[in-house]
């Protein structure tokens, strides 16, 4: 007899599969290669943020202090530089190498991610979350699946599973990157 307070099975879910068939192994994660990929999104967008910050340093640099007798202080001129550009310029490129691992699954591309995680740690008040999420996603038994090789193997053999957003997550996300948008040209103007 069939019980009637199950919920259906979706086209999603890895029923009537065995257990060690690629297809199932691919519905078993799909979720967590779609979070992990999104983090990698994610770690662009704040590649592209670090960027204008260290172009907004670039354009303060040209208003150095001069000191009284009309030279420019070298420990002022360094310090400017490294905070004001090569340090965002730094956080670009591990942003960057660090998505792009990330949205291709690659073991390094982990590496990064998990060195973004815990940097993320220190970013108050949104980055400490963000950070454990990251940790995660990466450390845990699935993020450890989705890296492997084997897995690699599991995502050749199944090109048609795909993992499918919703259109509210879709309107969301718009929304949250208009507001970015508007926070950094408000701050610009």
């Amino acid at each position: 007899m069939e019980n009637p307070y199950l919920t259906p099975a979706s086209a999603d879910e890895p029923s009537g599969l065995p257990p060690d068939s690629p297809d199932h192994v691919r519905r078993e994660h799909i979720n967590h290669e779609a979070s992990v990929r999104s983090i990698g999104t994610l770690c662009y967008l704040g590649a592209i943020l670090w960027i204008l910050v260290a172009t907004l340093a670039i354009s303060s640099l040209s208003n150095l202090q001069r000191r009284a007798d009309g030279w420019v202080s070298v420990a002022g001129l360094v310090g400017d530089l490294l905070v004001g550009l090569i340090l965002p310029m730094a956080m670009a490129l591990l942003l960057f190498f660090g998505g792009r691992g990330l949205r291709k699954l690659t073991p390094w591309g982990r590496v990064v991610g998990i060195v973004v995680g815990v940097v993320g740690l220190a970013a108050i008040p949104v980055g400490p979350i963000l950070g454990i999420y990251i940790l995660y996603l990466l450390l845990s038994k699935k993020g450890k699946m989705v890296f492997s090789p084997a897995y690699k193997e599991v995502m050749a053999a199944t090109p048609e599973v795909k993992y499918k957003t919703s259109i509210w997550l879709w309107v969301v996300l718009g929304l949250v990157i208009l507001l970015l948008l508007f926070a950094v040209f408000s701050s610009v103007m």
